[in-house]
């Protein structure tokens, strides 16, 4: 069975609805084998570059297989994200773009892919126009192909039964002097008194009492927020378009118990990073471990993530 799991959209159907409490657990609470984030470093792409994609995962104990892919056109999600640019129209593209040999759009199967583009900026915008004469009218606008280019990221992730398919799009920018995004960096975490960093192994085994309250706390410079400038609105003029600090989300996911927040959000004059950056975990009546993971994502594609297991004291 396949299942395409939208990853952003959860929070706008939250954010609608006005139905009762459901039944089913909150999104951020673990049952299952399931995809919690796709991450491009950098999370875009100029000529002569590339970027590293990975994925967090939560495999419930599932052997997990990955296939990596990418789309050189905006996909429609109304459509499940389907590609409209296949091998052979990609291949015939290239060659009219005069770029040579074109690559796979299937990119393979290891946990972390490197996407790399060409340092010819011509040939490229030349391959958006050869590709945009071939696809025609569309069920999604057309790319700008002299400005900003967007791809789609695909991985299809396999477990024991079912294929869950997560998407990431990633901006390909042909500007010649582009305002690039550096995505968000995660320092460590604080899980009550305890103070670790990204990579460490003890955050694998951190000590907690079963059934209690642990207070969680990313930890994550200020400047990780960057400031940038807006695109400028239809009708706006470009003296009235002014910087702005990034908007930061943290998701905090549990396999056992639950969070005091599902999502918190640091957005400047609104709520302090401090305040965003801090939740509480009742971790679970029963069990002797349970995995948990945040997510930051900025308001432009950036995406970092932390993960670790707690081991349950009586």
């Amino acid at each position: 069975m396949t299942y395409l799991r939208l990853l952003l959209s959860y929070c706008v159907l939250v954010g609608l609805s006005g139905c009762d409490e459901p039944d089913f657990p909150a999104y951020n609470e673990l049952e299952g084998f399931r995809v919690l984030a796709l991450r491009a470093t950098p999370p875009d792409l100029v000529p002569g570059s590339s970027t590293t994609l990975d994925a967090l995962v939560y495999d419930d104990g599932e052997s997990v297989g990955r296939r990596w892919s990418f789309c050189p056109w905006p996909s429609d999600p109304s459509d499940g994200y389907r590609c409209v640019v296949d091998q052979a129209l990609w291949d015939d593209a290239w060659q009219t773009a005069k770029l040579g040999t074109a690559p796979d759009l299937t990119l393979g199967a290891d946990d972390a892919i490197m996407l790399a583009l060409s340092e010819n900026r011509e040939g490229l915008v030349n391959l958006c126009h050869a590709l945009l004469v071939r696809i025609g009218a569309s069920a999604t606008l057309p790319p700008d192909c002299e400005g900003t280019w967007p791809w789609t990221v695909r991985l299809s992730a396999t477990g024991d039964q079912d294929t869950i398919d997560a998407i990431l799009e990633l901006p390909v920018l042909l500007q010649r002097a582009p305002e690039r995004n550096d995505s968000p960096v995660l320092d460590g975490v604080a899980i009550g008194d305890l103070r670790f960093g990204v990579g460490d192994p003890e955050l694998q085994e951190v000590p907690l009492v079963r059934d209690s309250k642990a207070s969680l706390r990313v930890l994550i410079g200020a400047e990780q927020a960057q400031m940038y400038t807006p695109a400028r609105a239809v009708g706006q003029a470009s003296s009235d378009v002014t910087p702005r600090r990034e908007a930061l989300v943290f998701t905090w996911f549990v396999a056992g118990g639950e969070t005091s927040r599902m999502r918190s959000t640091f957005r400047e004059g609104v709520e302090s990073l401090r305040r965003a950056s801090e939740n509480s975990w009742r971790t679970p009546r029963s069990g002797r471990a349970a995995d948990w993971f945040i997510v930051v994502r900025d308001n432009r594609g950036g995406v970092d993530f932390i993960r670790g297991r707690a081991l349950f004291e009586d």
